[in-house]
């Protein structure tokens, strides 16, 4: 008869998650040297996370448990099936195509209906969970990052470690939701790796 019947899940609008990382010293420049090897490898680890458009600091949730709480079981295999709410960026400190390039989180739904078959809107940001260091292919450190909201638009990091979280400018203390660049400090003498810099006998870099 010509007409063509569809799953009503949500409306066709799509959005995307976008996400970048920046690596910058203690003066706030962004580090072009690779000051660690050729053997060191930096890996940062990324989540996702959304909330219902108005719900405020405390509605961010990470993503795969907000769908999986707020969408049937059926809508979310055909939204969600084989997708990774988690991403990592890893390679040497000096990596462009690794570090400052932006990444993105795809395909992702705008609104949603819900289980209680109410119509939601929805935003998304990205955050950090760990940094990790790897030397020859192996895990050799790693610091985890926890989000503390501080207001409906902003949240900063509480962490302890080699690595500093950076707000983009002396004197921030925190991000906006909607900055999609992660900047991190590294103060390179503070780095300490099980390695033996080959002509580095004075240990001029203090690893």
């Amino acid at each position: 008869d010509g007409n063509i019947t569809m799953v009503n899940l949500t409306n066709t609008l799509q959005a995307s998650a976008a996400f970048r990382k920046t690596w910058v010293d203690s003066d706030g420049s962004t580090i072009t040297e690779n000051y660690l090897g050729t053997d060191v490898t930096l890996q940062v680890n990324f989540q996702l996370q959304v909330r219902a458009a108005g719900s405020g600091a405390g509605g961010w949730t990470e993503a795969e448990d907000y769908f999986q709480a707020n969408l049937t079981p059926e809508a979310y295999e055909t939204l969600f099936t084989n997708y990774s709410f988690t991403q990592s960026i890893a390679g040497a400190i000096d990596d462009t195509s690794a570090w400052n390039s932006t990444k993105y989180f795809r395909n992702l739904p705008s609104y949603i209906k819900n289980t209680a078959d109410q119509e939601v809107q929805l935003q998304y940001r990205v955050v950090e969970t760990s940094i990790q260091v790897l030397q020859e292919g192996q895990i050799v450190y790693t610091q985890n990052l926890d989000v503390v909201n501080d207001t409906d638009d902003s949240f900063h990091y509480t962490t302890t470690g080699l690595f500093t979280p950076w707000y983009g400018k002396q004197g921030e203390d925190s991000r906006s939701n909607s900055d999609t660049i992660h900047y991190n400090q590294l103060t390179t003498t503070d780095l300490t790796v099980e390695k033996v810099w080959d002509g580095d006998a004075d240990n001029d870099y203090g690893t």
